[in-house]
């Protein structure tokens, strides 16, 4: 497997399909310091080529490619959307609800031979991964069985385990409005 980390070989992908209930309203678009939140995120990644969204089918993101996460059985099945739409082999998948990552941290996904990658610390953070177009039978699979969890498809696929870079203990979801204070 080749590494993923050039604009030839990986393509990028924001999860909007969230419900946002905990926030009570949109999260991927709800403005911050006047920009919407996905707007941000996808700032954050543009570098490494065209970034796109998942989004729940009849969602639309102005400015921003979106496909439509069909199955709609969370993120995983966000994850299986994106394959399924690549044209890459490899798929960076990010959640929009995190605004300090750090775009250097993705150089440890560099020389591994898996087919996905994520960073773990004392558990999976799988919603910064990388997956490769041959996880995707074992995403059907866990789809179909409804093991939704992705730390469970990460553990199936037998995932290279990248430690938290420095600095991680600090980045941290935005799951309530309060978060952004």
């Amino acid at each position: 497997m080749r590494s993923p980390f050039s604009v030839d070989q990986i393509s990028t992908y924001i999860l909007a399909g969230g419900a946002s209930s905990r926030f009570g309203e949109d999260k991927a678009s709800f403005l911050v310091d006047e920009m919407p939140l996905i707007e941000h995120v996808r700032a954050n990644f543009q570098s490494l080529g065209e970034v796109q969204a998942v989004v729940k089918k009849g969602k639309k993101i102005e400015g921003l490619g979106c496909i439509y996460d069909t199955r709609g059985d969370g993120p995983l099945s966000g994850i299986h959307a994106a394959l399924s739409d690549s044209n890459t082999d490899w798929v960076l998948v990010v959640p929009c609800d995190t605004l300090e990552f750090q775009l250097d941290w993705l150089n440890a996904f560099n020389n591994f031979n898996s087919k996905a990658i994520a960073f773990h610390g004392e558990k999976w953070f799988p919603l910064f991964s990388a997956f490769h177009k041959e996880a995707i039978p074992i995403i059907e699979k866990n789809l179909d069985e409804k093991r939704y969890a992705i730390w469970n498809t990460l553990d199936d696929l037998n995932a290279k385990k990248i430690p938290t870079p420095e600095g991680w203990d600090g980045m941290h979801r935005i799951d309530y409005k309060e978060d952004l204070q």
